[in-house]
């Protein structure tokens, strides 16, 4: 394979993964109401599955940081994309709020150190442009998480995106 469909087959990659990233976050808006009704969950452990993911961010972060500095970016890259498809797997297959939790703690981990390595890879891969791609990245990974705006009427609305 030539170098050019290389770097756009890992560009490619990169969107698909960052648009994958960018809906992540809606893990802890969004499915709350449903994560409520399954596991029939007070306010208070509907709290901690925040508190989870955060807590997932500030141990991927602080470990992940070390990792990538000793070792291949393009392995941990490897490794953290296994993992963030793990911990995504864990709420098809689980009716257990621990696992819930445990899970939440690993996705949202994960997917902000991964994001974080891409934006850090990326400027080595393209370096024609890569405040371009870096940027490009990102607004691909989080133009879908916007929500519409509505002004006036409820028949009569004005969306701004």
């Amino acid at each position: 394979m030539t170098k050019k469909w290389s770097s756009r087959l890992t560009f490619f990659a990169f969107v698909v993964l960052m648009v994958g990233l960018g809906s992540n976050d809606s893990l802890r808006g969004i499915f709350s109401t449903i994560f409520q009704e399954h596991f029939s969950l007070t306010t208070t452990q509907l709290g901690l599955i925040v508190t989870a993911s955060y807590i997932g961010n500030l141990v991927f972060l602080l470990v992940g940081g070390n990792l990538s500095t000793r070792f291949s970016k393009k392995r941990v890259l490897q490794v953290l994309i296994l993992i963030w498809m793990a911990a995504l797997a864990l709420f098809a297959f689980t009716s257990n709020y621990t696992v819930l939790l445990i899970g939440m703690a690993l996705a949202l981990g994960s997917s902000t150190l991964l994001n974080t390595t891409m934006n850090l890879i990326t400027p080595l891969l393209f370096a024609t442009a890569p405040g371009f791609f870096v940027n490009f990245l990102f607004f691909t990974g989080n133009r879908h998480q916007r929500q519409p705006v509505y002004f006036g009427q409820p028949r009569r609305r004005l969306c701004l995106l």
